[in-house]
């Protein structure tokens, strides 16, 4: 059961409703179920805003990693049910796709029972992004996909009993899509060059999971092969890198023809390069991270998102969790969330030195600390 889930920037709703109905297919064991999200207007690809990050955050989702999809015939094939959060996004998503699939289109509260009009129905998106809508908005996302996890979890596997009408999945390749094609090139274009040191294939798969995963390892060498020829290469690491312009002929500094060569051409003898007199200063060294102030039990324990009562091996495993969530090298791709990442990364190591000595022990503690 593939659910696609259709806002209008993919920056919000959508990236809110499949991260958590993720972590309820998780929590209530639903297998056989697949969510994505897409947006109507999506032209580029962008992410989504730091308040909802970090409001997400505080719930234990991250959607670092989401970028903003289109919605294209190739998805509307594929999907069993798009569901919308709105009446008018739906019948805007009807006109955007083919006729044959406008059938599967159903409203998010409509479909699993809630509210008894449109308007009660209707999930806006938050207009200032303030805590107190994000909250609102957050509420109505969660209890709505919650229901619909719980009622494919009760059997309702096919798309009949949602009242839909199955539709023929015909199998075509997202790059047989000339509306979608364009955008994947732009997108892995875009991903090699913010790679310092190139990404290999495997890397392009993986960042492209945020896109619901549309390519293989054979159609990510056909997009940088044929479609980025001339614009990416392979190192000598085997890896994709972008390829930098063309710097100018050697000629074009010194001059042309026989001046270029110098005076060894004719015959004389090379003058010595004139000694630098002046050195270059060494450069100051490097200054030392100033010690970051100490933070409280209670802080540390919020950080580490624990109780006082916890285990101290049970919160170890929870430390190295978040350490690994955390991880800056997961957010190569965009400097600011690995800044915000490393800022992460330091409060927990800092919590985790206040709360292990006073947190209670365990009956089988491992012994050492932390690596």
């Amino acid at each position: 059961m593939q659910i696609l889930y259709v806002s209008d920037t993919d920056v919000c709703r959508g990236p809110m409703a499949r991260a958590l109905s993720l972590r309820h297919a998780e929590t209530m064991g639903v297998v056989g179920a697949s969510f994505d999200s897409v947006g109507l207007w999506v032209t580029q690809p962008s992410r989504p805003s730091r308040e909802l990050v970090e409001f997400l955050r505080d719930d234990r989702l991250d959607i670092t990693r989401h970028m903003s999809k289109p919605l294209q015939p190739a998805r509307v094939r594929a999907a069993d049910l798009i569901v919308c959060m709105t009446h008018r996004l739906a019948e805007k998503t009807k006109k955007a796709i083919e006729k044959p699939y406008r059938g599967k289109v159903l409203v998010l509260n409509d479909a699993v029972g809630f509210g008894a009009g449109r308007e009660a129905q209707d999930i806006l998106p938050p207009r200032r992004r303030t805590p107190k809508e994000m909250l609102a908005v957050y509420s109505r996302v969660k209890a709505g996909t919650g229901r619909l996890v719980r009622m494919l979890r009760d059997g309702n596997m096919r798309p009949e009993d949602w009242g839909v009408e199955p539709t023929e999945h015909r199998k075509v390749s997202y790059l047989d899509d000339p509306e979608l094609r364009p955008f994947l090139v732009r997108f892995v274009e875009d991903l090699v060059e913010r790679a310092s040191e190139g990404v290999s294939v495997r890397d392009v798969i993986r960042a492209l999971d945020v896109l619901g995963r549309p390519l293989s390892a054979i159609e990510v060498e056909e997009l940088l092969r044929h479609d980025l020829r001339g614009k990416v290469r392979r190192n000598y690491l085997r890896r994709w890198e972008a390829v930098n312009e063309p710097r100018g002929p050697r000629a074009s500094a010194g001059g042309s023809g026989s001046q270029s060569r110098g005076p060894s051409a004719r015959g004389g003898r090379r003058r010595p390069a004139p000694e630098n007199t002046t050195r270059k200063k060494a450069p100051p060294p490097p200054k030392k991270p100033q010690a970051s102030a100490r933070m409280t039990f209670d802080e540390a324990l919020e950080v580490l998102t624990v109780k006082r009562s916890t285990p101290r091996e049970e919160a170890r495993k929870i430390y190295r969790k978040l350490l690994m969530r955390y991880h800056p090298d997961k957010f190569h791709d965009d400097d600011e969330f690995r800044q915000m990442a490393e800022e992460k990364t330091k409060r927990l190591n800092l919590a985790w030195d206040v709360a292990e000595m006073l947190l209670p022990k365990g009956t089988s503690e491992p012994n050492g600390r932390r690596g």
